[in-house]
Formats: C-alpha cells, sequence, structure tokens
C-alpha cells in the first residue's frame, strides 16, 4: 500500500508538473505573440508612414514643378 502510495503521489506530481509547464509555455507563447505582433506593427507603420510622406513629397514636388511652369508660362 505504501509503495503504491508513492508511484501514484509520483505520477500525479509529474503530470502536475507536465501540466504547469504547458500552461507556462502557453502563457509564454501568448506574451511572445503579442510582443511579436506589436514589434510588426509598429514596423508596418512605420513603413506605412514612410509610403505616405514619399507620395506627398512626390506629389508636392510636381505640383511645385506644375506651378513653376504656370509661373514661366506667364512670365
Amino acid at each position: 500500500m505504501i509503495r503504491l502510495r508513492s508511484v501514484v503521489m509520483t505520477r500525479l506530481r509529474s503530470i502536475v508538473i507536465i501540466s504547469l509547464n504547458s500552461i507556462v509555455m502557453t502563457r509564454l507563447s501568448s506574451v511572445v505573440m503579442i510582443r511579436l505582433s506589436t514589434i510588426v506593427m509598429t514596423s508596418l507603420r512605420s513603413v506605412v508612414m514612410i509610403m505616405l510622406r514619399s507620395i506627398v513629397m512626390t506629389g508636392l514636388t510636381s505640383a511645385a514643378q506644375s506651378v513653376v511652369k504656370v509661373y514661366k508660362k506667364a512670365q
């Protein structure tokens, strides 16, 4: 009986440790996923900002060129 009880206790302990490990791993993986998603979102946002800036800059330069052309024609 004592032997059986010790075997059952070690089995239970190993099961509890395995379940705790899996819980900790899922928590860690979710934290890592959240971190990765925030990193990806910030990089995407910066890329989008750079694209928007370049689009705005090209639009401004083309507008300035057309204004200069109109001004030269008026002169």
